[in-house]
């Protein structure tokens, strides 16, 4: 690695896995690097963060940083394993055609999210390629591989790298795991002595290779006209009832195809996971042109007890008040738990089933669907309590933290009495605020009290002066009568505005000139996410006008105000920067 002078050490922080994720890709394509040497050079204001040659690649300063951040990690690594792996899907293999160009970009970035599962963890894996999915499907407007273009520039679009890594996601999931580490090995391999090999790809070529690989034309046939010379995906409908007299689950599929001229169908297979209240059951559902129609006859039949223990993931027991089913057999039902395909849905089922599913679905995706369902059915005590649950559960990723959070703020108003800001407030300041060693509750009492005492000393003086005062008339008086009983309504209702605001407290019986921020200690990379991430949600609680109650202010005020770092090992640059932004 190469850098201007008073960078070396960033630089060795920045790049020390790299020998690590050589091995790691040399091992899954069965060959070695293709060049003799890897080079990278990190410039000042360089045209693009990652810039790719044989055996070279040009990258950003701005990718660099020290042991103190935390923030850049992910992007970093990133970025720098994606221009590793265009060295040998960009540079050693190349396209024939600029239309062929998804191949580059899908590959690259498809085995460089493989790698990041590998030091970042499954849970951060899906999730991002959930996310990604749903961008997809936002901003998909042209196909991956089309000819009609102006400039080649117009292929280097985020949309289509996003939607081209997808693709390879989904033809792994088609074909298995295996063959497509074959088929990846087959197209890095190095050519047999005496034979001249084309390193150009095409998108016939490797369907070709597919197809010689797998023996099926199957891969070719499902994915050439869907997703990459098309546009679109399958945008699918569910519903179900619970058929009491026959005692099963009746469940419908099909495709949306309302106010959607010349819209093109789909077909497929999808997994229905159903919960029940003493077996969960992956079923697999043919939809097409045709409403799909399935029917699940329950096992159980019958409730003795109001309250069941049942036994879940990870050997995880929950206790399921079964009086709340409104006599539904059923936990939850969720539609495609692994994730296969892309696709639009449109599901609805009852909130407490929502809420199970929340609670007892361990899988990043599925806590996210339930989030933003269980919002949509408004503010009641049984959506924040849920919400309030995910939060508070410290073995939930942080960015589903963070989403319970948003989703709290923005369910709260005036007309809820500001809940939800209280129930914020409480969250951040149990866990990021301790009691002033300074202030005692007996001193804070003796304060009480003294003051008590000067204000009954004033009250005695005001009330001599104004014995002696003489020519007083009593128009006046009752004037002055009436000014004073307004100013005492004024204290009551402020008052109370502080209580209902939690008085600026903890939870505790202390109000805030009895705590202080605590130091920052980072780390838990995951609670420095969530402790980032609270201030941003609270900023989002906003009146019928757009503004932000004045507790709101008070409190990111105090957050800059008194924020401590200098005993962190860690850096609060993002910290601080975000807290701004909020």
């Amino acid at each position: 690695s190469f850098c201007l002078k008073g960078r070396s050490e960033w630089v060795k922080h920045s790049t020390h896995f790299l020998p690590t994720a050589i091995s790691y890709f040399e091992s899954y394509f069965s060959s070695f690097f293709p060049y003799e040497s890897y080079k990278q050079v990190f410039v000042e204001d360089s045209f693009s963060q990652t810039a790719s040659y044989s055996s070279l690649s040009i990258l950003s300063t701005h990718l660099l940083h020290d042991d103190k951040v935390i923030d850049q990690v992910y992007k970093t690594r990133e970025k720098l394993i994606y221009a590793l792996v265009s060295q040998w899907f960009g540079c050693f293999i190349g396209v024939k055609a600029w239309s062929d160009v998804w191949i580059r970009f899908g590959l690259s970035a498809y085995l460089t999210t493989k790698f990041l599962r590998k030091i970042f963890g499954r849970t951060s894996y899906r999730l991002r390629l959930y996310l990604d999915s749903l961008y997809v499907i936002q901003n998909d407007k042209y196909p991956i591989c089309r000819n009609n273009f102006m400039h080649p520039a117009e292929l280097w679009t985020r949309q289509n790298v996003k939607k081209s890594m997808l693709v390879f996601y989904m033809m792994e999931r088609k074909i298995g795991k295996y063959e497509f580490k074959k088929i990846v090995s087959r197209i890095v391999a190095p050519p047999e002595e005496g034979i001249v090999r084309d390193r150009n790809l095409s998108t016939r070529s490797l369907f070709k290779l597919i197809t010689e690989t797998t023996g099926s034309t199957e891969v070719k046939t499902e994915f050439d006209k869907k997703y990459i010379t098309g546009i679109g995906c399958a945008s699918l409908v569910c519903g179900f009832t619970w058929n009491r007299k026959k005692h099963c689950t009746e469940f419908v599929i099909a495709q949306d195809m309302v106010n959607k001229k010349d819209a093109k169908r789909f077909q497929g297979k999808i997994t229905i996971r159903r919960a029940e209240l003493d077996q969960f059951v992956d079923s697999p559902v043919t939809f097409g042109d045709e409403v799909g129609e399935r029917v699940w006859i329950a096992k159980e039949r019958g409730r003795k007890n109001k309250k069941k223990k049942i036994s879940y993931f990870l050997n995880s027991e929950y206790e399921i008040d079964v009086t709340k089913q409104q006599e539904v057999l059923l936990l939850f039902i969720r539609i495609d738990p692994d994730f296969d395909f892309i696709h639009k849905l449109k599901f609805r089922q009852p909130l407490f089933m929502w809420m199970h599913q929340l609670e007892m679905e361990k899988d990043v995706i599925s806590q996210w669907q339930c989030i933003q369902a269980i919002k949509t059915f408004g503010h009641s005590s049984e959506v924040i309590s849920a919400l309030e649950k995910c939060l508070k559960n410290e073995t939930v990723h942080w960015q589903i933290r963070a989403e319970a959070a948003k989703s709290i703020a923005t369910l709260t108003s005036r007309e809820t009495n500001w809940d939800g800001l209280e129930l914020l407030l409480k969250f951040f300041k149990e866990r990021f605020y301790e009691s002033d060693p300074n202030v005692t509750a007996s001193t804070a009492i003796n304060k009480e009290s003294n003051n008590n005492n000067n204000n009954n000393n004033n009250n005695n003086n005001n009330n001599n002066n104004n014995n002696n005062k003489e020519g007083i008339n009593k128009e006046e008086e009752n004037k002055e009568g009436n000014k004073d009983k307004e100013n005492k309504d004024k204290e009551k209702e402020e008052g109370n505005g502080k209580e209902m605001n939690g008085g600026g407290g903890s939870g505790g019986g202390l109000g805030t000139e009895h705590l202080h921020l605590k130091p920052n200690d980072f780390g838990d990379v995951g609670m420095y996410y969530v402790q980032r991430e609270i201030p941003y949600a609270i900023s989002l609680v906003k009146d019928g006008n757009g503004v932000s109650p004045e507790e709101v202010l008070v409190f990111l005020l105090e957050l800059l105000k008194n924020n401590e770092n200098s005993l962190n090992s860690r850096s609060d640059g993002k910290y601080l920067a975000r807290v701004l932004e909020s």
